[in-house]
């Protein structure tokens, strides 16, 4: 294999082996807030949340948060309660630090009956 064409495959390996650690270190972080969306979609289908007081909500909403491995405060749980209706929303984000770089990922997952 000519210099040239050895240099780009060592190349293109190098960035798909980057790509595939970036994803490796991102993908978790998808999956866990996938599995506390479903979690929301539960809690909001539950008879008992329907009536339970938006104080006690936010804290089951953490709770379940933290049984996931997350850090979300009940701060940052927003219940709205109208008729027989029940909502909620979670902001919270959560920073990677990489060697030269550092992520802030976003995640906004909400339900509602």
């Amino acid at each position: 294999m000519p210099r040239a064409g050895l240099w780009r495959v060592l190349a293109g390996s190098a960035i798909v082996a980057l790509l595939v650690a970036f994803g490796v270190l991102l993908v978790p972080h998808y999956l866990r807030n996938e599995r506390f969306q479903e979690a929301l979609r539960e809690m909001t289908m539950q008879a008992e949340n329907q009536n339970s007081p938006g104080e006690i909500l936010r804290v089951r909403v953490a709770e379940r948060a933290a049984r996931l491995g997350m850090r979300i405060g009940p701060d940052q749980v927003r219940v709205r309660q109208w008729q027989e209706h029940l909502e909620i929303d979670v902001r919270y984000a959560v920073t990677i630090d990489l060697a030269f770089y550092t992520v802030d990922l976003h995640f906004h997952p909400s339900a509602r009956n």
